[in-house]
């Protein structure tokens, strides 16, 4: 096993606190943000023949709306969505308003390759009564949509037309398409367009589209890797992997940054990395999956083309990882 992102999460951390020291620390973060808090990309259930575990889905959201967790999202990266067909799609963000708790947030990922398809589960996810909706940017015509002037045209179309409020969503990881700054600094000037979920962990990227961005636009971190380097620069919070099974500890940086214990806040981010990066870069989805599976969660299998369980081998290093932590 090999934490592919281990060390680049160690700089980032440092050079956080670079920023830090040069007192470029945004105050009163929590007044500045439309949306704020830790939310969790909640996965998808499926059984091994692929189905959709209903039942399971249902009871991991009423599960997940005990916790200490602000919000979810569902149709995130880490609900595969890309796997799902508009009908599962519709069928799971309906579910998870109805299961999760109202005075809780729920987020839906609508993001589809066209407008069109965009737009259709925009208003499914509005008759379900959902906090907002998340967007990713399309990727297929790489030639065109990699433009950023078609990037923003097309985030300013669905926002004109969304009834529920937008939230950006950058994972170049996944996309191969980072989305600019100055896109999303563009685009904070819309009305319907309330935050970004940014994954790319760039901290030079994020803090300027926090510094540049309108009053109240919500940059919330994509990793937990990066959760208070975000938060020193003035983020709102994060939507992570992580939240899922940890969702106190993720809390915890919030609460340790807010009362300024910020050498407390370094030791609890400094302890999550390792783990978080076996369930993001290193076992992905399915190391997620199985880590719901060992704290009593449903997680189940994912469909293919990823792995649907873990080697036994791999297995064994989860587990390790998390009685690190004190999870098990």
């Amino acid at each position: 096993m090999k934490y592919n992102y281990f060390y680049y999460d160690i700089i980032i951390i440092i050079y956080s606190y670079i920023i830090l020291l040069n007192n470029t620390i945004k105050e009163d973060i929590m007044e500045e943000c439309t949306l704020y808090g830790v939310f969790a990309p909640v996965p998808t259930p499926f059984y091994a023949s692929g189905e959709i575990a209903w039942d399971k889905f249902i009871e991991n959201i009423k599960q997940f709306g005990k916790t200490t967790l602000d919000g979810i999202l569902v149709l995130g990266s880490n609900g595969e969505a890309v796997s799902l067909s508009e009908l599962e799609k519709i069928k799971l963000i309906s579910l998870a308003r109805e299961h999760f708790p109202l005075e809780k947030i729920v987020l839906a990922g609508v993001g589809c390759e066209s407008e069109y398809s965009t737009l259709t589960l925009c208003k499914e996810a509005s008759l379900a009564e959902v906090d907002g909706v998340v967007v990713i940017n399309p990727t297929y015509y790489r030639n065109t949509v990699s433009n950023p002037e078609v990037m923003l045209d097309y985030f300013l179309r669905v926002a004109d037309q969304s009834t529920s409020p937008v939230l950006l969503y950058n994972i170049p990881r996944n996309t191969a398409l980072n989305i600019p700054a100055w896109v999303s600094i563009s685009a904070s000037r819309h009305d319907n367009i309330i935050g970004i979920k940014d994954s790319s962990g760039d901290i030079i990227q994020l803090s300027t589209i926090i510094h540049d961005s309108a009053p109240g636009f919500s940059v919330i971190a994509g990793s937990a890797s990066f959760l208070l380097p975000t938060l020193y620069m003035g983020g709102c919070g994060g939507t992570m992997a992580y939240a899922n099974i940890a969702p106190d500890y993720c809390k915890a940086i919030i609460k340790a940054f807010h009362e300024g214990e910020h050498n407390k806040a370094k030791k609890l981010q400094m302890d999550i990395l390792e783990l978080n990066a076996a369930i993001t870069s290193g076992f992905g989805i399915t190391g997620l999956k199985y880590a719901l599976d060992c704290l009593g969660y449903y997680g189940g299998p994912c469909r293919s083309p990823l792995p649907s369980t873990l080697s036994d081998k791999d297995k064994s290093t989860m587990q390790q990882l998390m009685k690190k932590v004190g999870l098990l």
